[in-house]
């Protein structure tokens, strides 16, 4: 009897820990991740310690949904200066990355939506700059 009352625990608490990764996969998704990487941490959301440190990473990091919201809002023109910022963080993730046509054409989108504005006049430099090294 007692073995049956040990097998039934087991069941319930595997149960509850793939109800757990399954909701971090989840959460994961929903702010934008692929989902290999949504898989990989939410299996890190079971482990000691390294969960606090997946969580903290997840929290204070931008979401590709958030970034992909920004690119979409500023191409409506709807966007606010800070939606402009992580557009601008794109195109020098891009820019880094050798893909400087790309790059021009996110800084050159940022500096006319927001002529004016810090985050236009910013724009303004990176275009002037790469297209100094594009020449």
């Amino acid at each position: 009897m007692q073995n049956i009352s040990e097998l039934i625990g087991w069941i319930i608490g595997l149960i509850i820990v793939i109800a757990w990764i399954g909701a971090w996969i989840a959460t994961f998704k929903q702010a934008g991740y692929s989902i290999s990487y949504s898989i990989l941490w939410g299996i890190l959301m079971i482990v000691p310690i390294l969960n606090i440190i997946a969580f903290g990473v997840f929290a204070f990091r931008e979401w590709p949904i958030r970034k992909e919201l920004a690119t979409l809002r500023t191409r409506c023109g709807v966007a606010v200066e800070s939606d402009a910022y992580l557009v601008m963080q794109d195109a020098l993730r891009l820019e880094l990355q050798g893909k400087t046509p790309e790059a021009l054409l996110k800084y050159q989108e940022i500096a006319t939506r927001f002529r004016g504005t810090g985050a236009g006049n910013d724009a303004e430099k990176s275009v002037t700059a790469l297209q100094k090294t594009v020449s």
